[in-house]
């Protein structure tokens, strides 16, 4: 027992250090926000944990999202966004309630930087029977991908619950009160929410598929049957649990956004070439085609020395045939979709592709190895823990004064000729590590707590550089403020006196397009996520695509950005685009013919102006395309529009902005009212509490309204999905009862079995 308080010990002192270290100069500095200025951070993932603060603050978990893509996209719905995970839910809940999004966050990530790296180290000590050096070098090899998956979140959290889970799932063959088994599902339910809903498929069936063999080789053969039914029952209730939730994440898919698997030929293009086969033993090497997901493969000089010297030496490995099966098995899962990430230089990539349903598809199959990589660390070393004794083997001297002299005469050419795939600084100081390392190995040998340490260090080094090479911490203020709109204080305030200049107007549309760049990066696609503004916007866009925006509506928005559907921004009474100079300079014509320049002196401090959009009558009542609105007081909130009311006749007006849209209408005379976001198949429509069918032409929704005073109520019922996101967040709240009460039942029980001892 003694022994086991230790080990704990041990591991959450390490786990500590290292998670002050990586964090250290990020909880220091939190008013310094450079965690989500890079890539997919900054146009997805952080915004969507700010909205998805925003929507669980009003009791939304299920709904569509008014402020991208003209209210067409689902943002519960969408299955590469982190919307159902626990810990993000309750973190995004406190962020927007206190105003400390940015804080809360960078905390989510270095929780389970923490817990990841603490169970490596326990996962190797308690089953598998590692020294407390070697679960270190386990849980210091997992590093690497932990810090380059940090560039989005689903990845992120997926891989540093892979081993978390496992640990989860082997403690639970061994639990023996009933009453905890219950909460062993808690970890599975968290791992199929991950945000990336392939991947956590993948992640739930690797644990799976290594639990099932562990319970084979390590369990006795009279306990194996009852070691399946304990573990299967656990997997049916998480399973049971997401069901729901992933039935309308499927069908939202299929019927609404009918995604298209991907091409063969786009799995083989998004592929490595085998010259980049470099990418595997350094960190400083960019391969010749650059796809996502290869800094992943890295393992480092030493662990490639480590497993070509593992692999040589293992007839000398003495363990029995079914343990052996259980190392070949996870071994041998990692040599393929290594293999696969190499596309068609062999066949094997097209095999995967035609008989695997689903996951074969995927145009990044070499995703799947953010899963498998640390389940190879695993069995790696439990190997090198029973090599026999290299200490003092030539081979490893020889390659240490080798990779010197690499060293010192890539220096010296580097300096000379540099390469473009050649990051030279990193890769001297990867190459000096690793002739460090061998040459321990041989003084010591491989199984060696010195060895192991320095090998240990210089795995954080390269973890560390990955790390804040996504994290940027060294990004001054200066820079965020020209490379986003968000962090532009001057920019948002003239962005606001545009928006304040009509009282009238409750949503705003508008689209921003530059040219350049198909990702407009000053102003983000989802930066109405950010809730940077103080009135409500919509963009005729978002990010990203493939999973976000209905068929219906891609074909109406042209497909991609920037190629904009001028007649449908008409139909939808548009108020604004920002443009960049040459934009208006290219397209000067055209745009004297849509947009009030008498209204649009409105500029950014890069340039950018915000422009005025004419308004129309929708081509529904006017016939054509073309025909100006004359009336400047038409009814028009941004969420209603009348060809024949004014702004006066809506006498009363709610929304929640996702599920719920009330309008009251007092005319005269029987009047048209048009919805101007997206009609969502999912919307029921109401006058005076009596539902009506609305007339969808062009993807909107136009009503009759009697001549009198009336209530239009629009209301999403998208009962599936409404329903899933209520289970999954019924059983957090379930458990976290159920695991109070076992927990006060617990300590009661201790302190009986003490006062009668």
């Amino acid at each position: 027992m003694e022994n086991k308080k230790n080990e704990r010990f041990y591991a959450v002192c390490t786990s500590l250090v290292l998670t002050v270290l990586f964090f250290g100069i990020i909880f220091t500095n939190f008013s310094n926000e450079t965690f989500n200025v890079v890539g997919d951070q900054k146009n997805l993932c952080y915004p969507s944990f700010m909205r998805l603060g925003f929507y669980l603050r009003r009791g939304i978990f299920s709904g569509v999202d008014i402020s991208t893509f003209n209210g067409a996209s689902e943002f519960f719905s969408r299955g590469n966004l982190t919307t159902m995970y626990p810990i993000a839910m309750l973190f995004a809940f406190i962020g927007d309630a206190f105003s400390i999004q940015y804080i809360m966050y960078s905390l989510m990530f270095a929780l389970h930087f923490f817990v990841a790296f603490y169970f490596a180290q326990r996962l190797g000590t308690r089953f598998f029977g590692l020294e407390k050096h070697l679960s270190l070098l386990f849980a210091c090899s997992c590093l690497m991908l932990y810090s380059y998956e940090i560039w989005y979140t689903g990845f992120a959290l997926s891989t540093m619950l892979v081993v978390p889970l496992l640990y989860t799932s082997l403690s639970l063959l061994g639990e023996n009160r009933k009453y905890n088994l219950l909460l062993y599902s808690i970890p599975y339910v968290m791992a199929f929410t991950t945000g990336y809903i392939t991947i956590s498929i993948i992640l739930v069936g690797i644990v799976f598929l290594t639990t099932c063999i562990f319970i084979v080789v390590y369990t006795d053969k009279g306990e194996v049957f009852r070691a399946f039914v304990k573990y299967f029952s656990i997997i049916l209730i998480a399973g049971l649990v997401c069901l729901i939730y992933y039935l309308q994440l499927y069908r939202y898919v299929s019927r609404i956004v009918q995604t298209s698997g991907n091409t063969l030929t786009q799995v083989w293009d998004l592929s490595l070439n085998l010259d980049d086969i470099w990418v595997v033993p350094l960190a400083s090497y960019t391969p010749s085609f650059i796809i996502e997901q290869y800094d992943a493969l890295t393992i480092g000089v030493v662990w490639t020395v480590a497993l070509i010297t593992v692999f040589v030496l293992r007839k000398r490995i003495k363990f029995d045939s079914k343990k052996r099966i259980f190392h070949n098995v996870l071994i041998g899962v990692n040599v393929l979709l290594l293999i696969i990430a190499f596309g068609n230089t062999t066949p094997v990539i097209t095999w995967f592709y035609s008989l695997v349903p689903i996951f074969g598809h995927m145009h990044l199959p070499i995703r799947y190895m953010m899963i498998t990589l640390p389940l190879l660390y695993l069995v790696v070393c439990i190997e090198i823990s029973m090599l026999p004794n290299l200490k003092g083997q030539k081979l490893f001297k020889n390659l240490s004064i080798a990779l010197v002299m690499i060293a010192i005469t890539a220096t010296i050419i580097l300096k000379v000729n540099p390469q473009k795939c050649i990051n030279t600084n990193l890769f001297i100081l990867e190459i000096v590590l690793g002739a460090i390392v061998l040459f321990k190995v041989y003084e010591n040998g491989w199984n060696n707590i010195e060895t192991v340490l320095v090998w240990c260090v210089s795995l954080i080094l390269t973890a560390g550089t990955s790390f804040y090479s996504f994290t940027v911490p060294n990004l001054t203020a200066a820079y965020r403020e020209t490379d986003n709109i968000y962090y532009n204080s001057s920019d948002l305030v003239t962005l606001n006196n545009y928006l304040n200049n009509d009282t009238t107007k409750l949503l705003y549309r508008y689209v921003c397009i530059d040219e350049d760049k198909a990702i407009t990066p000053y102003v983000p696609q989802n930066f109405s996520w950010l809730n940077g503004t103080e009135r409500d916007i919509s963009n005729y866009y978002g990010y990203e695509l493939q999973l976000a925006w209905p068929k219906d509506y891609a074909i109406v928005s042209n497909g991609w950005f920037a190629n904009v559907n001028w007649q449908y921004i008409k139909n939808t009474r548009g108020n604004f685009v920002i443009l960049t100079p040459a934009y208006i300079e290219k397209n000067q014509q055209f745009l004297d013919s849509i947009i009030d320049w008498s209204k649009s002196d409105y500029y950014l401090s890069n340039g950018m102006r915000i422009c005025t959009l004419k308004k129309y009558v929708p081509s529904y009542y006017a016939g054509n395309s073309d025909t100006l609105d004359p009336r400047t007081d038409a009814l028009d909130n941004g969420y209603f529009y009348s060809p024949q009311l004014l702004n006066r006749d809506m006498t009363r007006f709610e929304t929640d902005r996702s599920r719920y849209f009330y309008a009251e209408i007092n005319s005269e005379s029987e009047s048209d009212v048009e919805f101007l976001p997206y009609a969502s198949p999912y919307y029921k429509y109401y006058i005076d509490s009596q539902e009506v069918q609305p007339t969808i032409s062009d993807l909107q929704a136009y009503l009759k309204v009697p001549a009198g005073k009336h209530e239009i109520k629009i209301l999403y019922k998208n009962r599936i999905g409404t329903l899933g996101g209520m289970v999954i967040i019924g059983y957090y709240f379930l458990m976290v009862i159920y695991g109070t009460g076992v927990t006060v039942f617990s300590i009661m029980n201790k302190k009986r079995r003490i006062i009668n001892k």
